[in-house]
């Protein structure tokens, strides 16, 4: 009876245990879209005009646009 008792409870045990992992998957992604939408939301407010410097990469050196 015991070696019953105790496989049911570590089934019960593992399924507990899985469904933890899986709503903390599900929390990683969630704070993975918040953080997602406010990094894009700080970007998309930048807006570049001709009187501003702006840096541009070109293989491996770097070049100086602007004034």
């Amino acid at each position: 009876m015991d070696l019953i008792r105790a496989g049911a409870k570590r089934c019960l045990d593992l399924n507990e245990m899985e469904e933890l992992r899986n709503d903390a998957y599900i929390n990683s992604k969630v704070a993975k879209q918040r953080m997602k939408r406010w990094h894009d939301q700080l970007i998309s407010n930048k807006e570049f005009g001709k009187d501003k410097e702006s840096y541009s990469m070109t293989q491996g050196s770097i070049s100086f646009l602007g004034s």
